[in-house]
């Protein structure tokens, strides 16, 4: 098996890779409830939820043709829209859900481009889905909760 690269990552959202995309990230976080009988001697913490987000970062620019711009994410923030987010590692693993802008952020430093990162919360199950093989092409198709 060769290397993974952070160059094999990648992101889209509604369909559309984010124009100028630099830097994507995915999170899982466990939420537990605390619960405590007579017999217990110390509270016993129970998974009761994963929650996840995708952060990703880019520079205005370099925009292709159907990409997911700025612009779009505003849009998105404002209206509250939920949007396709697919999280992608090469050819190991692609999860997706639905989630909603939970932050948008830009900044314009003088005399550069202006860069900006987004927070997009699931507000749906994280599910692993089709990845491509390496030697034919094809799609392997799992139907996995994470």
């Amino acid at each position: 098996m060769s290397k993974l690269l952070s160059r094999h990552v990648t992101a889209m959202v509604g369909g559309s890779y984010p124009a100028g995309l630099t830097d994507c990230n995915l999170s899982l976080t466990l939420e537990l409830a605390s619960s405590q009988t007579k017999d217990d001697k110390s509270p016993v913490d129970e998974p009761i939820r994963v929650t996840w987000e995708v952060s990703i970062s880019g520079v205005t620019g370099r925009e292709n043709t159907g990409d997911m711009t700025i612009e779009d994410f505003k849009a998105a923030a404002k209206a509250g829209t939920k949007l396709a987010v697919e999280y992608i590692i090469g050819k190991l693993a692609k999860y997706g859900g639905e989630a909603m802008v939970s932050s948008y952020n830009e900044s314009a430093p003088v005399g550069d481009k202006i860069t900006y990162s987004v927070t997009l919360r699931g507000t749906s199950a994280l599910t692993k889905g089709a990845v491509a093989t390496e030697d034919t092409g094809e799609s392997v198709t799992t139907n996995e909760e994470e």
